[in-house]
């Protein structure tokens, strides 16, 4: 699949209370976690569109007080991941 290509206005960027140099990748993690928070996005595939490593990414979030969207199903698998990793210890 071709990435997705999205284009700021110019006044948008001029706008933009960030230094340009930086701006695409700043974009590129706030709009990663903005589509993650929002449930668009799995964690994984946010974290590759922010262009993070998992810790930073996860740090990042704690930053910007985002959450991770659990759903019962998640809630499930990781305490079915937990009692199995007790159980091998």
């Amino acid at each position: 699949m071709e990435p997705l290509v999205i284009t700021f206005p110019p006044e948008a960027v001029a706008a933009a209370r960030l230094p340009r140099q930086g701006m695409e990748a700043e974009f590129q993690r706030r709009l990663a976690a903005a589509l993650y928070a929002d449930g668009i996005l799995a964690g994984g595939a946010a974290c590759r569109m922010a262009g993070m490593e998992k810790v930073e990414w996860h740090y990042y979030l704690g930053q910007r007080h985002l959450s991770h969207p659990l759903t019962d199903e998640d809630v499930a698998q990781d305490l079915k991941n937990l009692h199995t990793w007790r159980e091998s210890d």
